[in-house]
C-alpha cells in the first residue's frame, strides 16, 4: 500500500482509537475484581464498538474513489490489528506475574 494524503490522516485517528480502547479496558481491569477480562461489560462493549467501526470502514475500502478506497483499507487493517492487541496483548501485560508462576 502506497501512502498518500488520506493514509497520512489516517494515522493519528488509528493512534487515538486505539489509546481509547485500550484506556476503557485498562481503566476497567481493576474494578472487575476476580471477574475475568473477558467477561466484563466493557470488553464486550469495546469489542462491539471496534466490530461496528470495522465494517463502516470496510465499506470504504469498497469505494470507487482511489483515495476513499486506500483510506478504508488502512483503516480497517489497523483496526483489525488494535482489535488483536486490545484481547491478545493488553491482557497479557495486565496479567499478574505472580500468578502465572504458581505462586
Amino acid at each position: 500500500m502506497q501512502i498518500n494524503f488520506t493514509n497520512v490522516v489516517d494515522l493519528p485517528l488509528l493512534l487515538g482509537y486505539g489509546a481509547n480502547s485500550g484506556i476503557y479496558l485498562v481503566a476497567r481491569t481493576p474494578a472487575a475484581g476476580k471477574d475475568p477480562f473477558f467477561q466484563t461489560s466493557t470488553t464486550r462493549a469495546v469489542v462491539f464498538c471496534a466490530l461496528t467501526t470495522f465494517a463502516s470502514f470496510a465499506n470504504l475500502s469498497v469505494s470507487s474513489h482511489p483515495g476513499l478506497a486506500s483510506m478504508g483499507q488502512l483503516l480497517t487493517i489497523g483496526l483489525a490489528l488494535i482489535l488483536c492487541c486490545d484481547l491478545i496483548v493488553l491482557p497479557a501485560l495486565l496479567a499478574d506475574p505472580s500468578k502465572r508462576r504458581g505462586r
